[in-house]
């Protein structure tokens, strides 16, 4: 009775050669080539994916910058103003936020924009706390919960 043998390299072979499915010319039919042009596509996808986040945070830095902007703010002073108020929510969120959101006017510089005692967040902090006690230095992920629920309803 004869064998026929190589069948576990038809099968790496007819893997490489699905996952090339559609390359122009050779590199769709011929195994080495195949191979060659797979392990390349594999890195461009891979350094894609590391770009695609990184344009993403500079868009949502824009548009944070932006909506800041129109507040009379610098985006810089703004992120601070975050940090030390400890409100923890990242640019993904924040834009998020801006952009379902309503646009509100924007309000005029107060007398020294740069003291964190006058800080006005952009059209995201602009409501009234639940917590009487609560300034603008002590606003939680909570408060801002509470307020998107508010806005919803």
């Amino acid at each position: 009775m004869r064998v026929k043998r190589g069948t576990v390299s038809n099968r790496k072979h007819k893997k490489v050669l699905d996952l090339t499915k559609g390359y122009r010319g050779s590199r769709s039919r011929l195994i080495r080539t195949a191979k060659a042009a797979s392990l390349q596509a594999g890195q461009y996808a891979f350094h894609g994916r590391k770009l695609k986040k990184r344009n993403f945070r500079s868009l949502w830095v824009t548009r944070i910058g932006e909506a800041t902007k129109q507040e009379g703010m610098s985006y810089s002073v703004f992120m601070h103003g975050m940090k030390t108020a400890q409100i923890e929510l990242d640019r993904k969120m924040l834009n998020d936020l801006l952009v379902t959101l309503k646009p509100s006017k924007p309000s005029s510089p107060k007398s020294n924009p740069h003291s964190y005692k006058n800080l006005k967040f952009p059209r995201i902090f602009s409501y009234q706390s639940t917590n009487k006690f609560a300034t603008i230095d002590t606003i939680t992920i909570k408060d801002v919960r509470i307020f998107l629920i508010n806005l919803q309803s």
